[in-house]
């Protein structure tokens, strides 16, 4: 019996005031981050030091600033950047300025200070009881949400709204709860422009949400009428990087056809990303079914574009770049370029620049196939593997977008045949929007 105890579902029950077997479904799907000890013992010892001494070494390493708005921003691993991003995604959209919250932006409440004391203890109990799960269950994660919870905790009386990003992880998702249940601030769920399927389809607090792809919309209202998504209401709002999109003007397209990879030849199960760089070196990593998949599409597409005079760029993700850029390693797809006709794009941190490059676009799972669709770059077009298993997203949750998918090499090459009737030469024959 000691060994089944879940520290991390306590939380979760603790937070949200109470079970509920959609909060539990959504979390499942968001599933537990494997970063941290992988010893146990490493790992209870680090999660009870991080929860207890972290805040007070943080009140004497790093002053604590006055919260000087009411409306604030929460999201995690945020660099200036992303910073930036989510500034401009709420200034844009709200007519609203801006703070950032949780443990790495240390404020002070304006006034009434919120329930600090309560919740750091809370946190400090959780570290002990990790001690009594003796399961291979890793803990450290919840080290970070729960000094967020004290942080947040501690400036709840000054916050009117909170608008929270990255729904897709399951430290948001919490923390939205967080805020829903225990505070009296007004919670705002962005969800990314992403297929919702894969970790999103489960949404249990009853509240507005904002969703930044048309292709979401058909999304949402699917899983509301299956009973899975509770949201009040669905807010459309485009473009979660809408500051990016501004800095490139729509443009004639460059290429004819543009592969958006993910890089799943480098990842763990096709999914995750690894900072093990011998792993990934190794090759061992690219043996799942994802690697193997995307492959054959770049394959199928360098013949396509071979067999009928057109283009083919590849671009990479920024997860490949950096293992391109760093550690020299090239993606198994490298060996499709080096002519005129395939060809690998290796400038910039990502692809995001590029959106308007190719006049079709195609990919194995990016979320940017939902970003050009967005846009209104209706020749972009996403592979279902027809397995609920593997798939990102349903065909039948898509609406009217369920004719940008392909399932086999046949489908594909017709929409590319009818993508390209008429169009001729393709560089700057006309713009996307």
């Amino acid at each position: 019996m000691i060994a089944s105890f879940d520290v991390a579902a306590l939380v979760a029950r603790v937070l949200n005031r109470g079970d509920d077997e959609t909060m539990r479904a959504a979390l499942k799907l968001r599933g537990s981050p494997s970063r941290g000890p992988e010893s146990w013992w490493a790992d209870r010892v680090r999660l009870l030091k991080r929860v207890a001494l972290a805040p007070i070494r943080s009140r004497f390493r790093r002053a604590a600033t006055p919260l000087g708005g009411h409306t604030a921003v929460y999201d995690v691993g945020l660099d200036e950047k992303y910073q930036a991003h989510r500034r401009d995604f709420v200034q844009l959209h709200f007519g609203e300025d801006v703070e950032f919250i949780g443990a790495d932006f240390p404020h002070l409440a304006n006034g009434e200070r919120g329930p600090w004391m309560r919740w750091y203890c809370f946190g400090v109990g959780i570290g002990l009881l990790a001690f009594f799960d003796l399961s291979r269950r890793r803990y450290f994660w919840l080290g970070a949400l729960l000094l967020d919870v004290q942080a947040v905790a501690r400036i709840a009386p000054a916050l009117t709204k909170v608008y929270c990003f990255r729904m897709f992880d399951r430290r948001p998702y919490l923390i939205a709860t967080f805020l829903a249940k225990h505070t009296s601030a007004r919670v705002v769920p962005v969800f990314q422009n992403i297929p919702l399927y894969r970790n999103c389809r489960y949404f249990h607090l009853r509240l507005p949400v904002v969703v930044t792809s048309k292709v979401n919309i058909p999304e949402v209202e699917y899983y509301r009428s299956m009973g899975m998504f509770m949201a009040t209401e669905v807010i459309y709002r485009s473009q979660e990087f809408v500051s990016a999109q501004s800095e490139q003007p729509p443009s004639g397209a460059v290429f004819d056809i543009g592969l958006f990879s993910s890089g799943e030849w480098a990842r763990v199960g096709g999914l995750y990303q690894t900072t093990d760089i011998d792993v990934v070196r190794s090759g061992l990593l690219a043996d799942n079914v994802y690697a193997q998949r995307a492959l054959w599409l770049a394959g199928v597409l360098g013949d396509y574009a071979l067999k009928n005079g057109r283009t083919l760029r590849i671009y990479p993700h920024p997860y490949e770049r950096r293992l391109h850029g760093e550690y020299g390693i090239e993606p198994p797809y490298a060996a499709l370029a080096g002519s005129e006709a395939v060809s690998i794009d290796w400038e910039g941190r990502d692809s995001r620049s590029r959106m308007f490059e190719p006049f079709v676009a195609v990919s194995l799972q990016s979320s940017f196939i939902w970003e050009r669709l967005d846009l209104g770059l209706e020749d972009s077009f996403i592979h279902e593997f027809g397995d609920t298993e593997l798939d990102a997203f349903l065909r039948e949750s898509l609406g009217d977008y369920s004719g940008n998918v392909f399932r086999d090499a046949a489908e594909l090459v017709s929409e590319l045949d009818a993508a390209f009737e008429g169009a001729g030469s393709i560089s700057g024959s006309r713009p996307l929007l």
